[in-house]
Formats: C-alpha cells, structure tokens, sequence
C-alpha cells in the first residue's frame, strides 16, 4: 500500500492567504499542490489539503507542524488520503463544537473511533451511545474548535469504519428550541379540512391545545391514507410542521440524523400541507436517534413532534 502524499490542515485563521500556507508547509518538503478550502463566496473557510512530493514530507509536516501558531491559532495537521473524501464537498457551517455519528458496527471500541476523529482535531469528549451494557453505533464527539467538527464532517463523513460508512452531522440538540407559539386563526383555518367535526369557534378556544390536536387527527387519517408500515421500526412519524415548511426542507432537517429512504409530507385533496407525515431511515437505529435528537426541533417556529410509527 502506497504511504500518503498528502496532509489535511484545518483551525487556520480566514485571512491567512495561500501564499502564506505555501511559505509554512514548504518547511517540511517540496508542495507540489495545495488547496485552500472557500465558501461559495470565495471566502476561505480556515481548511484545505496540501499535496508533496514524498511521504517523508507528509511525516514532517504532521510532526513539526501540528500546533503550528498562525496568528492566533494553532494550526491541525493530519495525514490526508485521496479515498477520505470529497474534496468538492459543499461548505458545512457550525455554530457547534460537538458532532453527531452513527452507522457505526456495534463491535468499533471509543479508542478506535477517538483516532479516527483525531484525524482531523483535538477531541475533548467521545461517547457511544449504549443500551444493556452494548454499543448501538451512535454517539457524539466534541472537538476543541468549530472548526474541527466542520471538517469532520467535510472529511470523514462515510468513511468505511469497520466496514460501514460512517454518518457525521452536526450535534444541534444542546442548542436550545424556540417556546411554542400560540397558532394563528390562519393556521387554524387550513386545520378545518381534516376536522369536520368542529367549528371554528370552538377551534379558536382550542389553539393551545394544536399539537395534541394534530396528533389525534392523524390517527383519525392514516387508515384512509393506506400508508405501508416500515419494515424494521425505520419509519418515524413527525408533526407539528407549520404548513409553509415544504418537503425539502423536512429533508435537510431529517437527514442531519443520517440517510433517509423516503419522506412523505401528508397533504389535504387540495394540495396543502397537513403539517404532519412520515420518514423513513436506511437502519432502525437512525431513526431511534432521530426521535431523540430532533424532538422539539425550532422548524419554522415550531418545535417539531417526531415518535415511532405505531407507538
């Protein structure tokens, strides 16, 4: 198996310019390439990937260069290979120091999955996620930056681990979720298609209770939609969706758990959103960690009700 050629770099202030990248990585060996990572806007985005010559400059480089201070930051340096991803990946904004994995075989120990994600930083804190003593595959990793965690999701997102790919997103559920807003009469007016039963004025004197509301309606309409069940307990079912909220948007929100096989947004005879539906994941264990990480999710100014199908 051939060594490395390459070195990936991260944790760089934004101003710091190629010509100065290539001053500092000439240290270890000749550059034959180096690419600086840029948002859609040409800004740079503090990453890239350095190419030399020989794999002793990729040795020197990790070793001396690591920690490197560049203004006011200390540089990371990890051995890079072709094959770890994507270098045209798109841009990942963090706000988080703490990422999301999953998709993980149950028998991959936190010393494994610690090397791994120290490819690309300081890790401060990893944790599987554990049901009767076992690994379910899942955890989190906090990185010492932002920055670190954006580039591993940049870089290790389904890299093979132990023979499956693994699943990076960002680790939103420490973030905080917006208070639960009283539903306008409008809202409450596009709810009447699916609840004959009541008239509007008595809705209006129930708009604190709109979720719970929701979710007995949709138990009402299911059977009608003649919905299949999810093999394997991988279908989740979701509510309280404002009605503007279209299904792509559903899409980025569910598959910031990991990949999703279908999404289907129920909708009125008329073509307008009933707020509610279902997802299905690729594993059971996705969408277990979806129910526990996007309940009560701020979508669209409303915390988002997601459970089991059938529970």
């Amino acid at each position: 198996m051939a060594l490395p050629k390459e070195v990936f770099f991260s944790n760089v202030p934004y101003s710091t310019t190629e010509e100065t990248l290539q001053e500092v990585f000439s240290r270890a060996g000749t550059v034959l390439q180096l690419q600086l990572f840029r948002q859609k806007t040409g800004e740079s985005r503090g990453m890239g990937v350095v190419t030399f010559a020989d794999p002793e400059s990729v040795q020197y480089a990790v070793q001396n260069l690591r920690d490197y201070q560049i203004a006011d930051r200390a540089m990371w340096v990890s051995t890079h290979s072709k094959s770890e991803g994507p270098r045209g990946a798109p841009a990942v904004q963090m706000t988080s120091s703490k990422v999301f994995f999953s998709n993980v075989p149950f028998h991959v120990d936190k010393d494994q999955l610690t090397t791994l994600f120290s490819e690309v930083g300081v890790v401060k804190e990893l944790t599987i996620f554990q049901k009767d003593g076992q690994s379910r595959g899942m955890g989190h990793c906090t990185f010492q930056v932002p920055s670190m965690a954006a580039a591993a999701i940049q870089v290790l997102r389904d890299r093979d681990v132990g023979g499956r790919p693994i699943w990076i997103a960002e680790d939103n559920k420490a973030q905080g979720v917006a208070p639960l807003a009283v539903p306008q009469m409008a809202q409450l007016t596009q709810l009447a298609p699916m609840t004959q039963l009541l008239q509007m004025s008595q809705m209006s004197q129930l708009a604190p209770f709109l979720p719970l509301l929701q979710q007995q309606v949709v138990q009402a309409v299911q059977p009608e939609l003649n919905v299949p069940t999810a093999a394997s307990g991988s279908r989740i079912f979701f509510s309280n969706v404002p009605f503007d909220v279209q299904e792509l948007q559903l899409q980025q929100v569910f598959q910031s758990i990991g990949p999703i096989v279908e999404l289907n947004l129920m909708r009125t005879p008329d073509g307008k959103s009933r707020g509610m539906g279902h997802c299905t994941y690729a594993t059971p264990d996705l969408a277990a960690a979806a129910i526990q990480y996007l309940l009560d999710r701020d979508v669209g100014g409303r915390p988002l009700l997601v459970k089991q199908v059938g529970s």
